[in-house]
């Protein structure tokens, strides 16, 4: 696990550039099955890549969240995203439209 984390931190701060975002995908419903979730993270990418014309590089980690898990009981899984490639500033409120369920 410390060598994957290792090797994560050394592709971002290889990558990371002006323009580099990172988001933090939530779902509007209850998404507890990851695979349902990576569904919608690929058709997100899928979506985003058409949006900027170019093919997005990124690091994504899903996560479940915590707080409402403790709450409720639900293991409900959330993504945090980092976009390397983006060679414009990113309009937030058009990345939430482009998700189409929260950020």
């Amino acid at each position: 696990f410390s060598r994957a984390k290792r090797d994560l931190r050394r592709i971002i701060n290889c990558n990371v550039r002006k323009y580099s975002k990172f988001l933090t995908l939530t779902f509007k419903d209850e998404i507890t099955d990851i695979s349902e979730a990576n569904r919608e993270l690929k058709k997100f990418i899928q979506r985003l890549n058409y949006h900027y014309g170019y093919k997005i590089q990124y690091s994504c980690v899903p996560e479940i969240q915590e707080e409402r898990l403790e709450k409720t009981g639900v293991a409900v899984w959330h993504y945090h995203l980092l976009l390397y490639n983006v060679i414009e500033k990113v309009d937030v409120k058009r990345l939430s439209e482009i998700w189409g369920m929260d950020l």
